[in-house]
């Protein structure tokens, strides 16, 4: 067994190659929720958690479904606008992005137990969906400078030869990208990586547009003991589905 081992970490070590996961931004982005919910739920910001008897408690405290003496059916939409400016060199652009999409939907089958004589009133079944973060936004911005995005993938791929194909791991979404459309080249004597651009000033544009949010799917129990206490307990599958498209476009200035 102990050989065993030995020889899977040499070869994990000798297979292992380099990947790209997160980085601090996405850490920021995705533990950042916001207040979504019923229209009660989201005025008393989140206070339904104690009260209880609204679907949107659910996701702070499962209990307060135990409140709940018939069955119902509900669904919450949310109108979202957001106005960012963006500065780039005393340029100011703002651009308004509206998105409409549903907070939650639920529904709760509610059972009445008073006929059991056991102390329980009313037994409730939850199953549903509530969203915690939008992503959907719009950023635009424009303006002169003196450089290129390009001078930046080229100094990206600095010290990495081209020869051996390190450059398409290393830096494949900035000098590889160049390579490939020839608007970079390589100078194989210092291992550097050029432009090429004409002489003079560039106009920039871009946008960045991300969709996405995150949810989660709520499954859950509650009950009513004699209308004194309220217990429950539930289960989510938290979704994330992020994504972010940019739009850059140059025009050289003569």
């Amino acid at each position: 067994m102990f050989y065993s081992l030995r020889l899977f970490s040499l070869f994990y070590l000798m297979t292992a190659s380099p990947i790209l996961a997160q980085n601090e931004v996405d850490a920021l982005r995705y533990t950042q929720t916001d207040l979504f919910g019923s229209a009660r739920f989201e005025s008393m910001a989140g206070s339904f958690g104690a009260l209880g008897a609204d679907f949107s408690a659910i996701q702070i405290n499962p209990g307060g479904m135990g409140r709940f003496s018939s069955s119902q059916f509900s669904i919450s939409l949310n109108y979202n606008s957001v106005n960012p400016t963006g500065i780039y060199n005393n340029n100011e652009q703002s651009i308004t992005e509206n998105s409409f999409k549903p907070s939650a939907i639920g529904i709760v089958f509610t059972n009445d137990a008073s006929g059991e004589n056991k102390g329980k009133v009313f037994r409730q079944f939850s199953l549903g969906y509530t969203r915690s973060t939008n992503f959907d936004q719009t950023k635009y911005y424009e303006g002169q400078n003196f450089n290129s995005l390009l001078d930046v993938f080229a100094n990206d791929g600095a010290g990495i030869p081209e020869e051996n194909g390190d450059i398409y791991d290393l830096r494949r979404f900035s000098t590889a990208m160049g390579l490939d459309t020839e608007t970079i080249f390589y100078d194989q004597d210092d291992i550097s990586y050029y432009p090429n651009l004409t002489n003079g000033d560039m106009y920039h544009e871009r946008t960045i547009t991300s969709i996405g949010g995150i949810g989660e799917f709520h499954i859950g129990l509650s009950e009513n003991y004699m209308n004194q206490l309220y217990y429950g307990g539930s289960i989510g599958i938290r979704r994330i589905n992020y994504e972010e498209r940019i739009r850059h476009t140059e025009t050289l200035l003569e």
